[in-house]
């Protein structure tokens, strides 16, 4: 019977992925739909970049007033602009059939929409070399796809989302060279997933540093000598060239802008020198340190962030019901476990090819989090989002552990209970959406 299931999966395995992306799909742009204009993070103040695109067929500068948020004193301008322009694009498509308000937020959502789409078609991908058995991948993909605080990302203007499909291309095209080795098309495709997160958010930079020392160490530990060298600077120089050519230009205009500032990070005194004081960089650091010099202020801090990465929404001010939260440290915990008997049963040798990735998926899912802290250090902000790129990584490890307890627990009670993790996912995130239809 347990065979015959497994069949009829493979047969139609296109389709069942086909429709679980449509249902994806519909959550995210339900959600999407369901959410007043600016109740999610920021999401005012970064309207005002693709809306000033769509108006004026030109990116905004951030010494121009009329996008400076008087509260903060700054704009976006100043940041990465691939979403906005593509938020614009979807605008002016839109604007042809009607230039309501909530038509054409819906036209700057669909960035994000979209690139929730595409992030769970590259977790499947991910799956397929991550895993070999079918109940492990379903766990992954189910995880990765519709975490709280993930899906959540997908559903307003922001950076995150695309950020979050450039991270699921990377970890992809990761994956991918360990398996077929380097290629014209992984280096394209890496290329590709790294130029879409640096031109998307600041913080999926370090998914470009984490793919250089990736690439180095897959030279020194798991090529073939004989064509080790030339191999490694034909492709790691083709996709620096290919980076370079694909994200220049973004930094070529903020050093033109902005007194030869690649990163245009000085253009942040501007809330030093017209925000209001309450919301002064200054004023805020040092609040910050206040806050996060005492045991209570990082307590705060982690629990904080815990909860809100898997799941907070709105201006974190819509909580999940607590017994979601429990469902989900319960699942974490297990994941830990089993994980933990993984470890044990199995020796980790760091400088063999079979465990470089997952050294790696480590780096991937713990940096994040620190980012997230320093980041807390000059605005205390302890929400998850910051933290959110480390969710596939962080998912990789869970379904490896869930699998084994999975495993241990079907092989006493012969009856395979891996499909009980999707059904409490799947129940968690309607729950999600049902808060905020309640909330708005």
């Amino acid at each position: 019977m347990r065979l015959k299931t497994w069949e009829f999966y493979e047969k139609r395995e296109y389709l069942i992925k086909a429709v679980f992306v449509f249902l994806c799909f519909t959550l995210f742009f339900t959600w999407a739909f369901a959410q007043p204009f600016d109740s999610c993070p920021d999401e005012k103040m970064r309207y005002m970049m693709p809306e000033y695109i769509y108006k004026h067929w030109a990116l905004p500068n951030a010494n121009d007033t009329s996008i400076i948020d008087p509260r903060y004193g700054f704009s976006y301008a100043a940041s990465p602009m691939l979403p906005y322009m593509i938020s614009a694009v979807f605008m002016k498509i839109a604007s042809f059939f009607s230039t309501s308000s909530f038509v054409l937020l819906m036209a700057a959502r669909m960035t994000s929409i979209l690139a929730g789409v595409g992030y769970v078609i590259f977790v499947m991908k991910i799956s397929k070399l991550a895993f070999k058995k079918i109940s492990t991948q379903w766990v992954f993909i189910t995880l990765c796809s519709i975490w709280p605080q993930g899906a959540f990302v997908f559903t307003y203007v922001n950076c995150d989302g695309l950020a979050m499909f450039s991270v699921a291309m990377v970890i992809y095209f990761w994956f991918r060279a360990f398996k077929n080795g380097w290629d014209f098309k992984g280096c394209l495709g890496l290329a590709a997933g790294l130029s879409i997160g640096i031109l998307s958010y600041l913080n999926v930079y370090i998914f470009a540093v984490l793919s250089f020392f990736l690439f180095v160490c897959y030279y020194l530990f798991a090529e073939k000598k004989e064509k080790r060298l030339s191999s490694f600077l034909k492709y790691g120089f083709l996709i620096l060239g290919l980076v370079l050519l694909f994200t220049g230009w973004h930094f070529i205009r903020n050093a033109v802008l902005y007194n030869g500032n690649l990163f245009a990070r000085g253009v942040n005194n501007y809330g030093e020198l017209y925000g209001t004081e309450a919301l002064k960089p200054s004023v805020r650091a040092a609040e910050a340190h206040a806050v996060l010099s005492t045991l209570r202020g990082n307590a705060d801090w982690f629990v904080k962030t815990s909860m809100s990465f898997i799941g907070r929404f709105g201006y974190m001010t819509i909580l999940m019901d607590m017994w979601m939260y429990a469902l989900y440290i319960l699942e974490i915990f297990a994941g830990a476990v089993g994980l933990a008997v993984v470890l044990v049963q199995k020796k980790l040798r760091i400088f063999n090819r079979k465990y470089i990735l997952p050294v790696f998926m480590l780096f991937a899912a713990v940096i994040p989090f620190v980012q997230a802290y320093i980041f807390s250090l000059s605005d205390y902000q302890p929400q998850g989002r910051y933290a959110i790129p480390a969710l596939i990584p962080v998912c990789y490890f869970l379904a490896i552990g869930l699998s084994k307890v999975c495993s241990i627990i079907s092989g006493k009670i012969k009856v395979p209970v891996w499909p009980l993790i999707l059904l409490v996912n799947g129940i968690v995130i309607l729950f999600s959406l049902l808060l905020i239809f309640k909330a708005y």
